[in-house]
Parts: C-alpha cells; structure tokens; sequence
C-alpha cells in the first residue's frame, strides 16, 4: 500500500469539524429512502478509481440509472466518508501528512500538528454498520471494492436475503467477489442535508437488485484492509487515532482496538471519544457509540448535542440548520459547555474567549515564544505545541480570535510556562485563558 495506515494524527484547525460532521453525516444513512433515482442509462465499472472518477467528475454518471459493479469484493465495512479519498483535495492531504512525520517505526507513524490536515481528512476511516430499515425493507450497506483497500471503496446496499447469500463467505475470509447490479440512488437536490465537508462529493450509493457469481471465484481476493479511526481526548486537545486489520481474523481486530486503545492511554493518558463499529462495543464509555449514533430512535438533535462543542462557529450554523430541517423542530436546549441552545434562529455564545487582548501584539510575542520553544524543545510533544503555537500565531494575525484560542488550547503547559519564562505576558494571558 501506498501510505502507512497505522497513526496518530493531531487535529489540525478544522479537524474537530472532520470528526464531528463525518459522525453526523454517517446518521445521514437513516434517511435513505430520502434517495431518488437517476434517469434511464446503464454503465458498468470493474474499478472504484474509474467509478469515483465519474461520479466525481459528473461525466454522464447521474445519467446512470443501472449500474453493474463486476467481480469487485464487498466487505461488511464501509468508507467512513464514502468518495473523500478519491478527492483532488483528500490526496494533497495525504501528500502533505507524508512530510509532517515526527515519529516513525515498523508499525506506526507519528504527524506533527502543524499540518493543515490529517490522512483522515484524506479519506482515511471505516465503519461497520448494522442492518437498517429503510423504506420498510431491512437492508444491510456494504463496501464494493477492487482493490481491496475499503476506505477507496462505493457503497452498495443489499436485502437481508441478498445479504445471507454472502454472509458466510465474508465472515469467514473477510470479503466475496461477485457482481452486483442495481439502481444508483444519490440524496435529491431539495432534500439535501448539508452535512458534507465538501460540496464536491455527491451522497450516492447503488441499491443491489441483482447479486451474482462473476467471472472471478468468489473467493478470489485480493488482500483486505479495514482502516479505522476514533478520535481520542488528551489534555483538553482532540486527536485521530487510527490502525487496520485484515477482517477475517478476529485477533488482528483485536490487536488494532488494543494497540488504538493503548496509544490514546499510555502515550497520551487520554481517553477513546468514539467507535467505529454499530455491531461490537470496540471501546467502552465513549461519548457517541455507533449503536446509540445509528439508533433512528435516539433524536438527531441529542446526537449533535454530543459534537456540537466541536465545531467552528460556521459549521455549528450549519448543523443546526439542517438539524431543525431534519426534526422540523425550532429550538433545542443543550447544558453545559459553550453553547446555550441551537435551532432555529439560535445563537452561538462564549466561542471568542480572547477578549480584550490586542491581536497583532498577540501575533508578535506568538512569533517570539515559537522561537523561544523551538530552541527548548526536544520531544515530540514539544514539536506538537510548537505546531499549535505557530497556527495561533498565523490566525492572530488574521484577526481569528476563535481560531487562536483554539490552537492556544492545543499548545499546552509547556507553552505557557515558557511564554511565562520569556516575558511575552499578551502570550501569557491568552494561554491561561485557553487552558483555564
């Protein structure tokens, strides 16, 4: 494989938003039946590069109406963000990630958090899910790839029968290689819920009418990689964790949960804040299981309460609109935390906490304590607050208050204790707010 697919990778700004909105937007699967049908056409694809391509590219692709997927393997674990990978932006992030490595052995690699993304922003991610009810059929989604690699992978929804035909063979080797044809469905245009990080990547997915042996055995695989990624707390900061296993053996899932699990604890002493599979409890105490995240009777206004502390100021509006399009409710109460209420016409307070300080001076003595922790610093976490430091500096000078007190949060005691050492007292102040 072309990237290491066992890490860590700090938020950078806007990674909180990836988090909460890829959770928010896997709900988004309970209102399948919100799908329409394309228009009359047929187009078979033996690849997902070539089938991602044209959906991405709009090249006749919603002018399909029947689609034939052949001899790809489909794999009960489906891409966390269905298409990112195959984006323009996903592989700069990808790229980029490769150059912000602090850390690397045999089994993991380590990004510093001064990179603008993470390889989850790049596509990076799986979910296992359990069988939906949707337009009063039980369906079960799917990952259809030839690859191998699941997070490359398209969506396919198939009928609990069409689904015991396979099941054995997926449980028992992690995969079937078939062929399936169907109807693509992708979200109608007045009905969108605009959930997406980006505009570019259309919701679609292929209902299975018809499931069959292809010219390849169906147990002719090529080797399967599930890749997924929690997010984890650590000293008020958020982080991507991830590993991956070949799903046909249980103690290779095992092993990613504990090595995930062992990493967030005794690296970082933090806590697993998510899962990544709606049919076993991975990690127990997590804010948003997939089970109570995917359960159509938990209201979705309860399920954004748990991330809408997350998120930016922009993407907040954002959810909480479409949340009052969803339960066609007007207004929520949340507790605790920064925010008050959200719905309709609600209000987003206490995100700037940098009040009364002078952004330019801010962004000066920034500059001045980044070189001063450069100059100290050794250790790979220091190399992380340094990361933080620099990005609250770039967005005090661009008048970012929010932006800057959320990489001051991120930065540490370390940086307020040299920030304190040097005399920078703006930096002083605005590091003792952020981290209280």
């Amino acid at each position: 494989m072309s990237e290491l697919l066992t890490a860590i990778a700090p938020l950078a700004f806007g990674g909180a938003d990836v988090a909460a909105t890829d959770y928010l937007q896997t709900r988004g699967w309970l209102y399948a039946d919100r799908f329409t049908e394309g228009p009359s056409g047929t187009e078979t694809f033996s690849d997902e590069v070539a089938l991602w391509g044209a959906a991405l590219s709009g090249r006749g692709f919603f002018e399909t109406r029947e689609l034939t997927l052949e001899d790809v393997v489909l794999t009960d674990w489906v891409p966390r963000a269905p298409g990112r990978y195959h984006t323009r932006e996903a592989a700069n992030a990808r790229t980029e990630a490769a150059h912000r490595i602090l850390e690397q052995s045999a089994d993991h690699v380590v990004y510093s958090a001064d990179g603008k993304t993470s390889m989850v922003q790049g596509g990076i991610g799986c979910l296992r899910l359990a069988a939906k009810e949707i337009g009063g059929q039980e369906v079960k989604f799917l990952s259809a790839t030839s690859s191998g690699v699941v997070h490359k992978g398209f969506v396919v929804a198939l009928s609990l029968d069409q689904y015991n035909e396979v099941a054995d063979v997926i449980d028992d080797r992690g995969g079937v290689r078939c062929t399936v044809a169907g109807r693509l469905r992708f979200w109608k245009a007045d009905e969108k819920i605009d959930l997406f990080l980006s505009a570019t990547v259309p919701r679609v997915y292929l209902g299975v009418d018809e499931l069959r042996t292809g010219s390849l055995s169906p147990t002719d695989l090529p080797p399967i990689h599930v890749t997924p990624a929690v997010t984890f707390e650590a000293e008020d900061a958020e982080y991507f964790t991830f590993s991956h296993f070949h799903p046909a053996d249980p103690r290779e899932v095992n092993r990613a949960v504990e090595w995930m699990a062992g990493y967030a604890t005794d690296r970082y002493h933090g806590r697993v804040t998510t899962d990544f599979d709606e049919l076993v409890t991975r990690f127990p105490d997590t804010a948003a299981p997939l089970k109570t995240l995917m359960n159509p009777e938990v209201p979705y206004e309860e399920i954004a309460e748990i991330f809408i502390r997350q998120l930016s100021e922009h993407n907040f509006t954002v959810v909480t609109n479409n949340i009052r399009k969803v339960v066609m409710g007007d207004s929520y109460e949340v507790s605790g935390g920064q925010v008050g209420a959200f719905g309709a016409g609600a209000r987003a307070e206490g995100f700037v906490q940098l009040q009364g300080i002078d952004l330019p001076v801010l962004a000066e003595e920034l500059g001045r304590l980044r070189l001063a922790l450069r100059e100290r610093g050794t250790a790979a976490d220091q190399d992380i607050a340094i990361g933080e430091v620099a990005q609250a500096e770039e967005a005090a000078r661009e008048g970012d208050e929010e932006r800057a007190f959320k990489h001051l949060k991120r930065a540490g005691r370390w940086a307020l204790s040299v920030a304190t050492e040097i005399g920078t007292s703006v930096a002083t102040t605005a590091l003792s707010r952020a981290l209280g």
